[in-house]
């Protein structure tokens, strides 16, 4: 699949590479979905092999599969982001669906990457308010989770950090009950895979939003003018702005602090307040 994407340019006709373009698309995404959808039935029970050690390996098999199908999807929207301005809409909301909807069931590394896709088309928008507010939906919830649990991921109090993910070594153990153990196991594996999920989305942004370069209106007046139309100029100081700026600057503060609190787990006086298996990770 991946030498039939890069064979895709080879088409100089601007329909005929759309329409090819559209159905690679259409074909990878069905594909995703089918895969998928086999992966659940397999783990459900529903397809039923007796070797344990085929069925890891055709489970792996699955995985791998689509996760080279989700990366083709990226790599395609990377490529012909162009050839898709048009198709915009319709990718949007296929693939936003995909990411919202729990009856897909897709995992988070699947989903950062949809996500990426996305945005690596959001270049083409050629409008730095459009594409702005664009991200900014992606990054808005991850605001909104740092700043709720803010007391949580503080070096200042870093039992409150342990506590939050799960981290502590015997304090479950202290726990009357068993249901209300695994009640605050359940929440502190939720609030690590949120984390990690929201990390490997910030991630994927900043990989895939493309700040215009440097433009001189002296030397390139006609890319400054294109620039300035779309707002990409600050108006304050005439430099070239990166449309992802505002949403990640009022996050980058919490992301810095939750940072210094994993390098703060690595003090010799917390470790025994950590569990052994992080320890031997």
């Amino acid at each position: 699949m991946s030498s039939i994407i890069s064979t895709c340019e080879l088409v100089k006709n601007d329909y005929e590479r759309k329409s090819l373009l559209n159905f690679i698309f259409k074909k990878l995404i069905n594909e995703f979905i089918y895969f998928k959808s086999e992966s659940n039935k397999m783990l459900s029970g529903q397809i039923k092999i007796e070797s344990s050690s085929l069925n890891a390996t055709i489970g792996k098999a699955f995985s791998n599969l689509r996760r080279q199908l989700v990366a083709n999807i990226s790599n395609l929207c990377k490529q012909y982001a162009a050839d898709f301005r048009d198709s915009f809409n319709d990718i949007y909301n296929k693939l936003n669906e995909m990411i919202n909807s729990p009856g897909h069931d897709i995992n988070q590394l699947e989903k950062s990457i949809l996500i990426q896709s996305l945005v690596l088309l959001s270049n083409e928008f050629n409008s730095f308010d459009l594409q702005s507010k664009f991200i900014n939906q992606y990054v808005q919830p991850i605001q909104e989770f740092f700043a709720l649990h803010q007391s949580k991921l503080s070096s200042e109090n870093m039992q409150a950090f342990i506590d939050f993910i799960g981290l502590n070594s015997n304090d479950l153990d202290n726990e009357t009950t068993t249901t209300t153990k695994n009640q605050m196991l359940s929440e502190q594996l939720t609030n690590r895979k949120q984390i990690f999920y929201y990390v490997s989305i910030l991630t994927c942004v900043l990989k895939s939003v493309q700040a215009p370069a440097k433009c001189d209106p002296t030397s390139n007046a006609e890319e400054y003018a294109r620039l300035k139309e779309g707002n990409f100029i600050d108006p304050v100081r005439h430099t070239v702005r990166n449309p992802a700026y505002d949403s990640f600057k009022s996050i980058f503060g919490y992301l810095i602090e939750m940072f210094k609190c994993f390098n703060c787990l690595h003090v010799p006086k917390l470790r025994d307040r950590l569990r052994v298996l992080y320890l031997e990770m």
